[in-house]
């Protein structure tokens, strides 16, 4: 059984529909920015397992998914 390969006919649009799927993933200094805290505080709740969801692109490479962000704030005001 052959593997599939990438569709060479895939135009820009129809990549761009796939895309649209993707999460939308955030630097600590973004989510910072967002929620108007210094950087050293996200790391911090980040740590002490008090922050938003993180997900690890590497060892190194903490990010925060948008949707986690937002459902995070909204239970700290519920």
């Amino acid at each position: 059984m052959a593997a599939k390969t990438a569709n060479p006919e895939l135009t820009a649009e129809d990549a761009a529909k796939h895309l649209e799927h993707l999460p939308t993933f955030l630097t600590t200094e973004e989510v910072a920015t967002l929620l108007r805290v210094n950087p050293s505080t996200v790391c911090r709740w980040r740590l002490t397992g008090n922050g938003p969801k993180v997900t690890w692109l590497s060892a190194k490479i903490p990010r925060y998914q948008k949707a986690d962000v937002l459902n995070w704030v909204r239970q700290l005001v519920s």
